[in-house]
């Protein structure tokens, strides 16, 4: 096995220093408690809802990181952004899988990522045409899956969603330096 590197490598060193005791209480903030636009400050690039976008999503981000002057952020971002998309992803096939036939055949199945600068670190959004809320769980040691939100939480200063009036939800991390 070869040498981790980038998001890669930051991920393995966050999920070995995780403290459990130290993500209990550590929630996401609901949409009420967002004040922001509903179209964030940015522009969002649409992917498919197909697993090859994660690679996508994370390129567009660790760019737009690297523009806004924010090198230090890149990985930690690039890493949120592909918990975030994998996620999206999911609740749009839930979402498909639970739609109509007609319904399911006559509508676009996308996801989207966004990021910008903010004051002190970066904002990672993801859209998705889900309109339930993520769920942040506690994974027993030999689960497979369910540790995303968690390596989000731990990688961010606040994470949480919000619903837009064009419908979905978009799901948000800030990203600062010294987390």
């Amino acid at each position: 096995m070869g040498e981790l590197k980038g998001g890669d490598a930051v991920a393995a060193r966050v999920l070995s220093e995780i403290d459990p005791e130290l993500l209990r209480g550590k929630r996401p903030v609901g949409p009420a408690m967002l004040a922001r636009s509903e179209v964030g400050r940015g522009h969002y690039e649409r992917l498919a809802a197909h697993p090859v976008s994660s690679g996508l999503a994370r390129a567009y981000v660790r760019r737009a990181v690297i523009e806004a002057g924010r090198r230090d952020l890149a990985d930690a971002a690039e890493l949120v952004v592909a918990e975030l998309v994998a996620n999206a992803i999911r609740a749009t096939e839930e979402t498909k899988a639970s739609a109509g036939r007609e319904s399911a055949v006559n509508r676009a199945w996308d996801v989207a990522v966004g990021a910008y600068e903010v004051r002190g670190g970066v904002v990672v959004e993801v859209w998705d045409c889900s309109r339930m809320p993520p769920r942040l769980v506690e994974p027993a040691e030999d689960d497979e899956s369910g540790r995303g939100l968690v390596l989000v939480g731990a990688l961010s200063a606040e994470w949480g969603y919000r619903r837009p009036a064009s419908g979905g939800k978009v799901v948000y991390a800030t990203i600062e330096a010294g987390l």
